[in-house]
């Protein structure tokens, strides 16, 4: 019988290439998703082998219930920049979620490059006061990373992907480069020379799906994705 993975964030960059992944590894997936009306959640119901849970991150119960059978976890939680434990209380409730569920022995968390140093980066005064946005940002990253660390699930992997090449492309540029609407440019605070890490979200979707093929041998990696540019 086909193992059953939960995705979270499904219908996103992230979540999608994951599904696609363990898809053609022979997995059976169940997505949580916050609208199934909406059409990536129909484009994602339609494929073979996933169920749809309608939930968001906050809803335990709905949690709950996607967990129910699966064995292995993928997780992809956003911060919320008013409301510092946002994150962390997400993650938590997916750590829950899987130990009622009995069945969970593979989890993975995605979380960003050099969430790991993010203890000597809030130490820094300056750096802190410099950069308030990554300082929050890691501090938050960081929190989903111990509280998976140290849930005591079997296999617990964390990802770390660099730069995720779309962020460059409309919409989702707009987030970062506050000039690209009105300027057409992308303006950063990158002194010159300086070189950024780059990865896909197909190259998350690959390394989530060989952690869940093969968990006792890659199960407990925690690993940067990405490559120089």
């Amino acid at each position: 019988m086909a193992k059953t993975i939960l995705v979270t964030g499904a219908t996103g960059m992230q979540g999608s290439s994951v599904v696609r992944e363990v898809l053609a590894a022979g997995f059976l997936v169940n997505a949580l998703v916050r609208n199934t009306s909406s059409p990536k959640a129909l484009e994602l119901a339609a494929l073979e082998g996933v169920t749809i849970f309608e939930g968001d991150y906050d809803d335990l119960e709905a949690i709950k219930a996607a967990t129910v059978g699966v064995t292995g976890v993928f997780l992809n939680t956003f911060p919320s920049f008013t409301d510092p434990t946002t994150e962390t209380r997400h993650a938590e409730n997916f750590i829950a979620a899987a130990k009622v569920s009995g069945t969970v022995t593979t989890f993975i968390a995605s979380t960003v490059f050099r969430a790991s140093q993010a203890v000597a980066f809030l130490s820094s005064p300056s750096k802190a006061a410099k950069f308030p946005f990554l300082a929050k940002y890691y501090a938050s990253k960081s929190s989903v990373e111990k509280a998976v660390l140290e849930s005591g699930i079997k296999n617990v992997t964390i990802l770390r992907p660099t730069w995720l090449g779309y962020q460059y492309l409309a919409p989702y540029c707009e987030i970062h480069f506050k000039e690209w609407r009105k300027e057409h440019v992308l303006v950063t605070g990158f002194e010159r020379g300086y070189k950024q890490g780059h990865c896909d979200p197909y190259d998350v979707g690959k390394f989530a799906g060989k952690v869940f093929e093969k968990p006792d041998i890659f199960g407990g990696e925690n690993s940067g994705v990405g490559f120089r540019a």
